[in-house]
């Protein structure tokens, strides 16, 4: 089956690299939301689309306020979600998880292969850290909002599950043009394990989120994470 994409969030700067990515690959791109008025639709309230969203699947990296609009339209019109949007609270998870009784839904901070094996790896071991001291450590540019980003919360929730204990929240820098450094320290008295991932540019994760969205689009109604396409 030919797939159409939505894309929430387009002009934003990770929106723009999946539009383009998509185009590259000449696929089939039904519609560009941002409420800038740089999409095709200032809201996903405006897109009507015939064949009851059958076929489509709608990418978002918009912002918390556009996830919820997008996980209405979604349940509305049947279409799978893969959100990327970061900066979310309770209410936000709450809504993932109320959408996909009704429709596939996958969120994930990151959207990079590398960085969830990385986290792969910090669930199945890390409860062998023993007594090394352990932190989580990420770099993102200047203008990134939230402080600590998404997936540095993501590896300490990993880290907390897989150790069993508290461990100190992430320490967060801001600067320049990083498109993203997570880094775990493990340290003891005697000598320090290191595990860093280092995104090179945007485009892994618009490479990402493309996979997940393809994976997403046959997958019946559930709350989906990254590691589940992994498997």
């Amino acid at each position: 089956m030919r797939r159409g994409f939505i894309i929430s969030g387009a002009a934003g700067r990770m929106g723009q690299e999946i539009v383009h990515l998509l185009e590259t690959r000449r696929a089939e791109i039904i519609a560009t939301i941002d409420h800038r008025g740089r999409g095709t639709h200032e809201s996903i309230r405006e897109l009507q689309i015939v064949g009851g969203g059958k076929g489509c699947v709608l990418i978002d990296f918009s912002s918390p306020t556009g996830l919820l609009e997008c996980l209405k339209w979604c349940e509305k019109h049947r279409v799978p979600i893969v959100s990327g949007t970061t900066g979310i609270s309770d209410r936000h998870h709450r809504a993932l998880k109320a959408a996909a009784k009704k429709v596939p839904v996958l969120w994930s901070p990151n959207m990079s292969r590398g960085v969830n094996i990385m986290n792969e790896i910090i669930r199945e071991f890390g409860h062998i850290l023993g007594d090394f001291d352990v932190q989580v450590e990420e770099a993102h540019h200047k203008r990134k909002k939230d402080r600590p980003s998404g997936t540095a919360r993501l590896l300490q929730t990993s880290l907390c599950d897989a150790t069993g204990r508290k461990v100190p929240a992430p320490i967060s820098i801001r600067g320049g043009g990083i498109f993203g450094i997570h880094k775990l320290w493990a340290m003891s008295e005697s000598e320090v394990l290191t595990i860093e991932h280092t995104a090179l540019n945007r485009k892994v994760f618009a490479e990402g989120a493309i996979e997940a969205a393809v994976w997403l689009s046959n997958k019946r109604p559930a709350l989906y994470a990254y590691r589940d396409l992994l498997k």
